[in-house]
């Protein structure tokens, strides 16, 4: 809301939660699941971006990258 990406009648589920180790785990045949949920949850409207969101091994500059094509989206 701050950087006016979205209002508060925009959000409409927000839940945080603080893990001190995280990654990405990538094992043996995992895209293929991943595509599955990642065509599941495009279908559903939800946008994924990031690291964690695209469920995908990017440094940081993709990780942001794929942040600003998801917010570019969004944009009006």
């Amino acid at each position: 809301m701050r950087m006016k990406i979205a209002t508060r009648h925009d959000v409409v589920f927000s839940h945080y939660k603080y893990f001190p180790f995280g990654n990405v785990v990538f094992d043996r045949d995992m895209e293929c699941r991943r595509d599955l949920v990642r065509r599941w949850v495009e279908s559903e409207g939800i946008m994924l971006a990031g690291r964690f969101g695209e469920w995908d091994y990017l440094w940081s500059n993709q990780a942001f990258m794929s942040g600003r094509r998801a917010a570019e989206k969004l944009k009006p």
